[in-house]
């Protein structure tokens, strides 16, 4: 939601002032001015590094430490390094707009005008101070300032950290107008709406889940394991063969790590539907991923989960006629063409090529019966063999043998026997399906020409 500053005021608090680095930072300016509204300069503003943030805005702390101050002339030279290449310069000072240094290699002066002044308090839904919260106002619009562009106040974020009351105070361009979210202690991140300068802002605390993690080799308790809780929505739309996954599915996501014996605890789950994932691929969930629903404050115990180990295949592909190992050879693993609607359909085809010795090791599989082993290479005919893939078991095909592919010379004629140009010629083999256009490993047996 959008907030506008109102009323000009000096900001209550102090900040803390770190020791002056004097190392000039590549690229940058090699001196600075700050001066007032009326050209006069502004003494002891502090110099920060304002991080760039994933959006694109840089985040301005008040609280962070100042790498340089400047002095009773509101001068600065040189200027401090920053840690972030990424990251920019920003000077702010007690009851003042919060400004970025611009970006020139040439002398910077910055404008330090009087800043309007934004109240509020965070609370939990009992109304007790939110502890370990803190807050973010992003600017969406800053078109009434002068010289809102030029000293770049649309690409700011800032940092809000409330007092053990739950109050807090905000220094802004005037007429500025703000989005807010409330940034918990795991980084994440909720929106805030209906508040105005003045107002309060409930920080709503979610749920405490309780579980175990249990390993059906021996039942014994999987220890150090990662399992992520994403909500149903995100995870019904998530795309299981990107790597890595979008943003906005990590932002949505909660961890948790299992102890020594296999105990998990996830704390202020949001509100929702969670599906859990494991992040070791060497585990799979024994049948559908679980489900847990987060309603309430109260703490509660959810269901053991049971996982299983993932399957590997190896083997070694030859020439059929010498025996001489292929390299470079295409190996897949995909599920059973006709698994359409079952589990093992939403896995994706596995693949890896054959090393200079012709060997090949797929890891990381479901394990289930029906999966198609194909290999491939150019020139040669390829082959499918079914397979079945055990919780925890190396399966070894040992030695694949491919054949040197076969030339079909074919010539299309008309009615009355006169060659036909452009016509295309499709060869499939006989005892096969027709391949499915989405099916990569029934591909594989389909020739073309023009």
């Amino acid at each position: 939601m959008r907030a506008r500053g109102v009323g000009v005021a000096a900001i209550v608090g102090c900040l803390a002032w770190g020791s002056p680095r004097t190392i000039v930072e590549a690229g940058g300016p090699v001196r600075l001015t700050a001066i007032d509204r009326n050209g006069h300069p502004v003494a002891g503003a502090s110099v920060i590094e304002a991080p760039r943030q994933p959006d694109g805005r840089y985040l301005i702390d008040p609280s962070a430490p100042a790498l340089a101050v400047l002095d009773d002339r509101g001068v600065l030279t040189p200027l401090p390094t920053l840690r972030e290449a990424t990251s920019r310069w920003a000077v702010i000072s007690p009851g003042r707009v919060a400004v970025l240094v611009p970006q020139t290699t040439e002398g910077a002066t910055v404008r330090l005008d009087p800043a309007a002044t934004i109240v509020g308090t965070l609370v939990d839904e009992r109304g007790q101070p939110a502890t370990g919260a803190t807050l973010q106002a992003a600017v969406a619009d800053a078109a009434m300032f002068e010289g809102a562009d030029e000293w770049g106040l649309r690409d700011l974020t800032y940092r809000v950290v409330p007092d053990a009351k739950g109050a807090f105070l905000l220094s802004i361009a005037p007429a500025s107008e703000l989005v807010w979210s409330v940034v918990r202690r795991d980084e994440r991140r909720e929106p805030v709406a209906g508040f105005a300068s003045g107002g309060t802002i409930t920080a709503l605390r979610g749920s405490a889940l309780a579980g175990r993690v249990i390993d059906l080799e021996g039942a014994t308790p999987a220890a150090g394991l990662t399992v992520i809780l994403r909500p149903v929505t995100v995870a019904r739309q998530r795309d299981v063969t990107a790597e890595p996954a979008l943003p906005q599915d990590e932002a949505s996501a909660i961890r948790a790590v299992t102890d020594e014996a296999g105990r998990l605890r996830y704390v202020d789950v949001p509100p929702g539907v969670y599906e859990a994932e494991l992040s070791d691929r060497r585990y799979a969930f024994d049948g559908d991923a679980p489900r847990v629903d987060a309603s309430g404050i109260a703490p509660r115990r959810i269901e053991t989960w049971w996982i299983r180990r993932r399957a590997s295949v190896i083997g070694t592909v030859v020439d059929g006629l010498t025996r001489l190992a292929i390299e470079g050879a295409t190996v897949e693993v995909a599920p059973p063409a006709d698994a359409v609607t079952s589990r093992v359909a939403a896995v994706p085809v596995e693949a890896t090529t054959t090393g200079a010795d012709g060997r090949f090791r797929i890891d990381g599989i479901l394990p289930g019966a029906g999966y198609r082993l194909a290999v491939s290479a150019p020139d040669r005919a390829p082959v499918v063999e079914t397979i079945e893939l055990k919780s925890g078991v190396v399966t070894d095909r040992t030695r694949i043998l491919l054949l040197a592919a076969r030339t079909v010379r074919v010539t299309v004629v008309d009615d009355e026997a006169r060659p036909v140009a452009g016509a295309v010629v499709r060869i499939t083999p006989a005892d096969r399906p027709e391949p499915d256009p989405a099916d990569r490993v029934s591909a594989l047996f389909v020739r073309t020409a023009t």
